[in-house]
């Protein structure tokens, strides 16, 4: 530009001294030269402009901003148009940019972003690769699409504990502490190419019943060492958050570094990956032949795989009962000592290796990583035939997947659906299990598991009779995850939980006793506190000739069950009343998952004491409370039964007061019979 005229030239020809220079603006015949003198440079005009055309006085500041807007598209990677918008609100260049649509710029400045030099050089280890991302000139691609940090820390350690480069989702982090459940996965067929990357592990948090990708790590090893020190980083990262409920696959190293890192968190296993490395042991074991041809060597196969669905202190007892079955059905087609291997690897895998505690999916709201594999699958789809892409490009898809979820979530959120109806086979299907869940307790485990294994038969046929592959996990690296040391915080329940909890049922049991003035007649109302075996019932009046009898038990469950005993206590007031525990039977469960256990009192039984008072209207109620704790023998013919209900119901009984039915409001509970 020449500064003295304002008339701006673009260089032509160089001569020998100089060089010669012509007008910007088209048509225009204006020339000068331009002369190199000491330490400046001379604009000489050597023609005059012939086209009618003013000065531009805002040439040079708009060459600036240019400078400014093709810098910013070459180290930073939002959008164009949001980099272009920021300068055109600027009510101060409004005369700069009047002339510079973006129309006009775009072209220039995607070119400065894509020409040759401007990406970052090729990672040589994924060492190298979190070093790049650190680095500032590199910014933009350690940004999400909507400006926030995306790449968060590379950690590297000794051999065994590997390189991690860790990834956390700015906009959706919050849900790392405000969900309960979550589910942990690593996979390997979406790596970037990169030399010695070894898994994507991604952590999704669970929200409206949705899962959303928030922390992604690319990973060296997976060893425990390398999962430990990954969660050591998160932790930092995100300080105070708590894993309360994880699902993840079987792999041993996973699993003990979760245990270290989240000592209170509960582990569970996915049913899938149980269900798929039964199938192929099967396939590997040579049964293909046949359990196709063998409809019952085939569904003692799938017996085994629906023993997930059973309550942990079931487990091992349907495994042996499903022995005894294929003992029962293989005298005619002797299929018992082929597909004894197949039972031998069930029994050393998952029932002394993994656990039943690990294994059961029982009365759990998702039963499946299924979410997680399909967010893996949609990684792996759009990398189109490339498989491990290039870093910068891989980082792209990332941040693209990212922005997606992002959208997702606010959708969620606002009440909006954000997946297709499940299909109406599968909900027919999850709808039959949750039935036959109800009625585990009241049938034969192997019944159950006879028509649970008819749930099981699609994922049978997809990985056994078609042979679909999906990732599995070496059977070394299965296995159960460590027990909780001691202190640890695993389901703790204490007096004063239980205390309040009983407290508030008290009050509950004495409103519906003496709500009108009444006692109910010939009802009692009995809570089961969830998952603790802990039970207190309060029974209300049968009337019997002129007097009122009334009676108030509680019974507590320890593992392996309780024993009520008998009970006497009398009132006065009018009428006298009476309540005994003649031969009283209460049968409870431990609902952490043992067995059932059958106890028996006689009348005044052992460990109960009665305590009688007066009651309330003239004392024509009586009161006795019985603290039960004893042994006894099993009764016969008595059954346990476990329900849960969405109302409030009531025990009644009969004329004779030979049983009782228990409902309760939302408690899991216990049907006792009988009760007198």
């Amino acid at each position: 530009m020449d500064s003295s005229t304002g008339y701006t030239y673009r260089k032509d020809k160089r001569r020998q001294g100089y060089t010669t220079m012509r007008c910007t603006v088209g048509g225009c015949l204006g020339r000068a030269n331009m002369t190199e003198g000491e330490g400046d440079l001379r604009i000489t005009p050597v023609r005059h402009h012939t086209k009618a055309h003013l000065p531009d006085p805002s040439f040079k500041k708009q060459r600036d901003l240019r400078e400014v807007l093709y810098s910013r598209a070459r180290n930073e990677d939002i959008l164009l148009s949001d980099i272009y918008a920021q300068y055109v609100d600027d009510p101060d260049r409004e005369n700069i940019v009047r002339s510079m649509p973006m129309v006009k710029i775009t072209p220039a400045m995607l070119w400065q972003r894509n020409k040759k030099g401007n990406h970052p050089p090729q990672p040589t280890s994924l060492q190298h690769f979190g070093e790049l991302l650190q680095d500032p000139q590199y910014s933009r691609y350690a940004c999400s699409t909507d400006g926030k940090a995306y790449f968060r820390r590379m950690v590297s350690g000794s051999p065994e504990e590997g390189t991690a480069v860790i990834f956390v989702s700015g906009e959706l982090e919050h849900l790392m502490y405000s969900s309960d459940h979550f589910h942990i996965d690593g996979h390997f067929k979406t790596t970037p190419h990169v030399n010695g990357v070894y898994q994507v592990l991604t952590i999704m948090p669970e929200a409206y019943n949705h899962v959303f990708p928030v922390v992604t790590v690319l990973m060296s090893r997976k060893t425990k060492a390398a999962y430990k020190q990954m969660f050591s980083a998160v932790k930092q990262l995100l300080p105070g958050i708590r894993l309360k409920h994880v699902m993840t696959d079987f792999e041993k190293g996973l699993l003990a570094a979760l245990r270290e890192e989240f000592p209170a968190s509960v582990l569970t296993g996915c049913l899938f990956h149980c269900d798929q490395a039964m199938c192929k042991k099967s396939a590997k074991l040579g049964l293909k032949p046949l359990l196709v041809s063998n409809e019952d060597a085939a569904k003692a196969v799938r017996m085994c795989m629906a023993l997930p669905f059973l309550p942990a202190g079931l487990i091992r007892g349907g495994f042996n009962a499903i022995r005894q079955w294929v003992q029962q059905h293989a005298n005619a087609d002797a299929f018992a000592e082929p597909i004894s291997p197949f039972l031998a690897y069930v029994e050393t895998q998952w029932i002394n290796g993994v656990g039943p505690d690990h294994i059961s999916v029982y009365r759990h709201h998702k039963r499946t990583n299924n979410d997680q594999e399909s967010y893996h699958r949609t990684l792996v789809n759009s990398f189109g035939p490339a498989a491990h892409p290039n870093p910068w490009k891989w980082i792209k898809y990332l941040k693209d997947h990212e922005a997606h979820h992002r959208i997702r979530y606010m959708q969620v959120s606002s009440a909006e659906p954000i997946a297709r109806t499940r299909k109406r086979n599968y909900r027919l299907m999850d709808r039959r299990l949750t039935n036959l869940t109800r009625l585990v307790y009241q049938m034969p485990v192997i019944h159950f598991l006879s028509a649970a294994s008819f749930l099981c038969k699609q994922a049978y046929q997809r990985v056994v009779v078609e042979g679909e592959e999906e990732e599995e996990l070496d059977e070394p690296e299965i296995g159960p995850p460590p027990p909780p040391t001691e202190g640890d915080a695993v389901d703790e329940w204490d007096q004063e939980d239980e205390a309040a909890d009983l407290e508030g049922i008290d009050a509950l049991l004495e409103a519906a006793m003496t709500e009108g003035g009444d006692v109910n007649d010939g009802r009692a109302v009995v809570a089961v506190a969830p998952a603790r075996g802990t039970a207190r019932a309060s029974a209300g009046a049968q009337t019997r000739g002129g007097g009122r009898r009334a009676t108030r038990g509680a019974a507590r469950g320890v593992p392996r069950g309780t024993a009520a005993g008998g009970a006497r206590g009398t009132a006065s007031g009018g009428a006298r009343g009476a309540a005994r525990g003649a031969g009283a039977t209460q049968v409870v469960r431990d609902l952490t998952g043992d067995d059932p256990a059958h106890t028996m009192g006689e009348n005044g039984g052992a460990g109960a004491t009665a305590r009688g008072s007066a009651a309330t209207r003239g004392g024509a109620a009586a009161r006795a409370r019985a603290e039960i704790a004893g042994d006894g023998a099993d009764p016969p013919g008595r059954r346990l039964r476990e329900a849960r209900f969405g109302a409030t119901i009531y025990i009644s009984s009969d004329d004779d007061g030979n049983h009782a039915v228990l409902q309760f409001l939302g408690f899991k509970l216990v049907q006792i019979f009988p009760v007198f």
